[in-house]
């Protein structure tokens, strides 16, 4: 059975209203017909008046204006009409790369001093930022730490701890950690990025176990795995390095240092010399104590002070002065 058609008599005016483009719809008399291009595909895109039209063939919306390539705009400091951007620097020193929310526990207004709302409070006191994490997360929150905690102990540069967490989190997503020591890989970690700093960092072994959570065994067996698994080389420490901090330490003059440092160069440039065995620190002492019979120079410490900022013997550090005499000439 086939259903009458409707007439146009039997609607109203109102429905007749309904189906009456409007102004907006309605092409105006100037309306033309744009042809643009593509820039990604070159196909030809027609439209009727408009700034913007997307392309059929690639979806990419083209606009009357060129996109621009320009950087953003920088803004200073210092001024009161300046423009501060939010949020902080993207990090390896955190689990979340420092991308957190940063909400204290028992907090109850916001930053402007404005009191939190019952449903606000509520959350803040969840903290599900921290309780939704992983067993892995956990763990290497902790690991990052004890690198934070060790670099602010010998004010290590933030270069050097980005350094060593992003060598951390090589070997913990290699799975070298799981099974060892978190905290010996965390030192090994710290002790790998200040060797091969640029800055020449006086931080030794020792230093780094005094104040390190993990044992001497722990330290040892991480350092190993970074050699041979993940075939990291850790350069040794230069006697060099170490005469700044002692200089600073002691009062030592300009003269003194460079002459230690002169006899030091002499040292190791020499190839008969074989100091296979010999502390950096021991070597520190006995240029520095050397180069006191060469250069004139007041405020001489005694060798019990050397001993004592170097942490060796003093015996030790007569016998290998014995070794860096023979250069006193270079110096003079």
């Amino acid at each position: 059975m086939q259903a009458k058609p409707r007439s146009s008599a039997a609607v109203s005016p109102t429905e007749q209203s309904k189906y009456r483009p409007t102004t907006a719809q309605q092409p105006t008399e100037n309306a033309t017909n744009e042809h643009r291009r593509c820039p990604g595909c070159e196909s030809i895109i027609e439209s009727v008046n408009v700034t913007e039209a997307v392309c059929p063939e690639c979806h990419i919306v083209v606009s009357e204006e060129p996109i621009s390539t320009a950087p953003r705009p920088r803004y200073e400091d210092s001024g009161s009409d300046s423009k501060a951007q939010a949020g902080s620097r993207v990090t390896h020193l955190y689990a979340d790369r420092g991308l957190g929310v940063g909400i204290t526990a028992n907090v109850t207004t916001d930053e402007n001093g404005t009191p939190l709302s019952a449903t606000q409070r509520r959350v803040a006191r969840r903290k599900p930022w921290t309780t939704r994490r992983t067993q892995q997360e956990t763990r290497l929150d902790a690991a990052l730490s004890e690198i934070r905690r060790m670099g602010t102990e010998y004010d290590i540069p933030d270069v050097e701890l980005e350094y060593a967490a992003r060598l951390y989190r090589k070997a913990h997503t290699a799975g070298l950690v799981a099974g060892r020591s978190a905290n010996g890989f965390a030192t090994a970690c710290l002790l790998v990025a200040v060797r091969k700093s640029p800055l020449q960092l006086p931080v030794s072994l020792r230093e780094l176990e005094e104040v390190a959570r993990a044992t001497e065994d722990q330290i040892k067996t991480a350092r190993g795995v970074l050699e041979v698994r993940m075939e990291i080389e850790i350069p040794p420490l230069e006697p060099q390095d170490l005469i700044p901090k002692v200089t600073s330490e002691l009062n030592i003059g300009v003269p003194v240092e460079q002459c230690a440092k002169t006899l030091l160069r002499a040292f190791r440039a020499d190839d008969e010399t074989d100091c296979h065995g010999f502390s950096p620190r021991t070597l520190t002492g006995a240029a520095l104590h050397a180069a006191y019979d060469t250069v004139d120079c007041d405020n001489r410490p005694t060798l019990s002070q050397l001993s004592d900022t170097l942490r060796v013997s003093a015996s030790t550090i007569s016998q290998r002065k014995r070794y860096l005499l023979q250069y006193t000439g270079i110096c003079e």
